[in-house]
């Protein structure tokens, strides 16, 4: 003797419906997305915000401008601690090495552009710093100029 199994078929649910009416309306139930709009609208106001800003220039100095007379009145051997200080002023650091007092007087300057959504900033520095023997005269000077040469670069590609 021999059994059939017939699978049991389930009975549509009613909220399927088989042809494209009912398709259509079931895309019709389906809640509208309320926060696309509002943040399209702000991405989009964001774009033209940035893009209206355009361009940007900006210059900075640290330090007071170090001159080469300066530098030059400043004699190995004969110029004391005090006459620095008098030609130059207070020194912005002061520095011991190997028993030896080291006056150092800097000045950096920076630069810097945008354009659009590209920056470019350029650094440099003056350097300058004179060595004392334990008599308190000066031993050593030693002066690295840079910000001369330091220039606007707009345009962040290249040198």
């Amino acid at each position: 003797m021999t059994t059939s199994i017939t699978p049991k078929t389930p009975s549509p649910s009613p909220n399927l419906v088989p042809s494209t009416i009912g398709r259509r309306r079931l895309a019709s139930k389906r809640k509208p997305r309320r926060w696309l709009q509002p943040l399209v609208w702000l991405l989009c106001a964001g774009v033209a915000i940035d893009g209206a800003s355009g361009c940007a220039f900006s210059r900075g100095d640290l330090g007071a401008p170090i001159n080469d007379s300066d530098v030059a009145s400043i004699k190995k051997g004969r110029t004391t601690e005090a006459q620095v200080i008098a030609l130059l002023g207070a020194p912005d650091t002061i520095h011991e090495v190997n028993h030896q007092e080291v006056f150092h007087y800097y000045r950096y300057a920076l630069k810097h552009a945008t354009v659009l959504v590209f920056s470019r900033v350029n650094i440099a520095s003056d350097d300058l710093y004179v060595f004392f023997d334990r008599e308190g005269v000066v031993d050593q000077v030693v002066f690295g100029n840079q910000t001369n040469k330091l220039k606007f670069q707009f345009w962040p590609f290249g040198e």
